[in-house]
């Protein structure tokens, strides 16, 4: 049982970094093709790589 549980916690943590390694991804991209950085979308990565440390933890 608490496998189990310990399984859907690391199945969840797995999906939610996907979408936010694909945040992550899209500014890096961007900066890198326009040479401009959007304080927004800078923003976006920063609190994206937060919430990837913060889930790891």
């Amino acid at each position: 049982m608490l496998q189990d549980k310990e399984l859907e916690i690391q199945m969840q943590f797995l999906e939610e970094a996907t979408d936010y390694l694909n945040t992550l991804e899209g500014v890096l991209l961007e900066i890198d093709t326009t040479n401009r950085i959007d304080l927004d979308k800078i923003n976006a990565a920063l609190r994206a790589a937060h919430s990837i440390k913060g889930g790891a933890g």
